[in-house]
């Protein structure tokens, strides 16, 4: 086994596997589907909360199946909250309720295919740029 390898295995060991993995995101099969997901998790992800809280609040999404953009938008803000407040998000609720329902909102008025397309960031990640200040607000 070679030096990296092993290196990557003792901290995989040590911190555990990715989060991806521990949410049962296939980020490897590239599909549509995993991609969304992932991009619910990170908006999950992205506020200083409790790696179990958001976990959990993943694992409402799936329950309902809300994991597409499209069901994330047609669900609507209102509807969120509760899927979030369920899932133990309580002080940051609003906030990454508004944020996660923007973002996907953005998503399916400016990809009409997958995002798998994000991997030109310079033509599909400009739209999102111009709205990063609104997606912080109340």
């Amino acid at each position: 086994m070679n030096r990296k390898k092993a290196l990557v295995e003792k901290i995989v060991a040590f911190f555990g596997p990715c989060y991806s993995k521990k949410l049962g995101i296939d980020l490897d099969s590239k599909e549509k589907d995993e991609i969304f997901k992932w991009f619910l998790a990170s908006v999950l992800f992205g506020v200083r909360i409790s790696e179990n809280i958001v976990i959990n609040t993943y694992r409402v999404f799936e329950k309902r199946e809300i994991l597409t953009s499209e069901k994330i938008v047609k669900t609507g803000w209102d509807g969120i909250i509760p899927v979030m407040g369920e899932g133990g998000y309580a002080r940051y609720d609003n906030k990454t309720s508004t944020k996660l329902w923007k973002f996907h909102e953005i998503c399916l008025k400016n990809t009409k295919e997958t995002l798998a397309i994000f991997a030109p960031p310079q033509k599909t990640m400009k739209p999102l740029m111009k709205t990063s200040g609104p997606l912080e607000k109340e």
